[in-house]
């Protein structure tokens, strides 16, 4: 996955090739990515790995998701707050430091009870949540303080979106 590296720079020499500019870091500074509202009351920011996509969610009390399913496993990781949430026919509350595990394919709906902090994992990736895009990687460079990336003109960006297309999705 592409991400913040720390300190370091990567392509710093204006002569790096484009295969060092779509290089598999380890580390991404989750922060450093556009917030996206893909309902009202969910604010996230979200990225992909080789195989999965995450979601870091702040959401306003009384926002909810209706009911609705997907072939993805998913995911809930509550970090703060507290989250009703539906797994097929069982519904129970989610407060920090539990995870709900939602099978592919299984009807779930989530409501906020007080203002929540949740991590969502999706096995496999997801290109879109409540159609939005979440194609974050790219945009989520743009504004970066470090320099670490610097933008590719239209003409490198098809030619690396040609080659390399994970790190568009």
């Amino acid at each position: 996955m592409v991400g913040f590296t720390g300190g370091s720079r990567l392509g710093s020499d204006r002569r790096t090739s484009l295969v060092s500019l779509v290089t598999v870091m380890t580390f991404i500074d989750t922060n450093h990515l556009n917030v996206k509202e893909p309902r009202a009351g969910w604010k996230g920011r979200f990225f992909h790995s080789q195989n999965m996509t995450f979601a870091y969610y702040a959401v306003a009390a009384g926002a909810w998701i209706h009911e609705h399913s997907h072939p993805n496993d998913e995911v809930w990781n509550v970090i703060d707050g507290e989250l009703e949430i539906k797994v097929a026919a069982e519904t129970q509350v989610a407060g920090p430091g539990c995870a709900v595990v939602v099978p592919p394919d299984t009807a779930h709906s989530v409501k906020a009870l007080t203002d929540v902090r949740a991590i969502v994992v999706d096995y496999p990736r997801r290109y879109s949540i409540n159609h939005l895009n979440v194609k974050e990687i790219r945009a989520g460079w743009k504004g970066r303080q470090d320099n670490a990336r610097p933008e590719l003109t239209e003409g490198r960006h098809r030619l690396a979106r040609l080659f390399y297309p994970a790190f568009f999705y």
